[in-house]
């Protein structure tokens, strides 16, 4: 832990590059709310959850904070997402904005 600075680094970049990918890949799709350096990415869109989860894609849906309520959908990045997952998840969310 008290070595890991390398490591934390080395996986912020791929974050940061990971974020920028999908960036650049979703410019015209317009069903999310994000900041442009942030991994989160909000809809509204909720059946958005359904279709990525029939493509092998799951995401975040769940009411919060009160279980009973709307859900909340996201999409969240990590550094763990490799480049062809993330131009997969690009290319369905494309598909789904133009449904």
């Amino acid at each position: 832990y008290m070595h890991a600075d390398e490591i934390y680094a080395r996986n912020l970049l791929k974050l940061q590059s990971n974020i920028q990918s999908f960036n650049l890949q979703i410019v015209d799709c317009k069903i999310f709310s994000f900041l442009p350096n942030y991994p989160v990415y909000y809809t509204l869109q909720d059946d958005l959850y359904d279709f990525l989860f029939e493509n092998g894609i799951f995401i975040y849906s769940f009411a919060y904070p009160i279980k009973a309520g709307k859900p909340n959908t996201r999409i969240v990045l990590s550094a763990w997402h490799e480049e062809e997952q993330i131009d997969f998840l690009a290319e369905k969310c494309k598909e789904f904005s133009q449904i």
